[in-house]
């Protein structure tokens, strides 16, 4: 059975602050930014990774994905950024390409804004929300690992 889990990155597996000094793990200093890393952000990585393909899609730009990735030692099958999304009324809006339906047998999404995604990703794809990371020490990702089995 193959597995594929999808992973946004802002507010699910990091937070970027223009400078408030928070007691989150600095992942990397980007554009002005300082990059928090989620409580147990890798861990999830570790699992989706063992558990099958894992890809990134983000409406952040692809450099900066990329920087992320190599941080939190990703390496996704593909990292999907804001020129692969659509724009429908002036927001971005997220789709699972339809050659990943005919590939995986299972599509995890975990994002923390379920609301981006096309009804086609809601109708075919397990979708887990998970609360907005914003620097603060949560267990969500630990949450979500012993809930939802990955």
């Amino acid at each position: 059975m193959k597995h594929l889990c999808i992973l946004d990155l802002d507010n699910t597996l990091i937070y970027a602050s223009g400078g408030e000094n928070l007691p989150a793990i600095v992942l990397l200093h980007y554009s002005g930014y300082t990059i928090y890393e989620r409580p147990h952000a890798r861990d999830l990585v570790k699992k989706c990774q063992e558990n099958g393909d894992t890809i990134i899609f983000t409406t952040a730009i692809r450099e900066y994905a990329e920087r992320v990735c190599q941080k939190l030692e990703l390496e996704p099958l593909k990292i999907y950024a804001r020129e692969d999304c659509e724009v429908v009324n002036f927001r971005y809006v997220k789709s699972v390409p339809d050659h990943y339906f005919d590939q995986y047998d299972t599509i995890t999404i975990i994002d923390d804004m379920p609301e981006v995604w096309d009804r086609k990703s809601h109708e075919k794809c397990r979708l887990i929300g998970v609360s907005p990371f914003m620097g603060n020490d949560d267990d969500e990702l630990l949450q979500v690992m012993n809930r939802h089995l990955l």
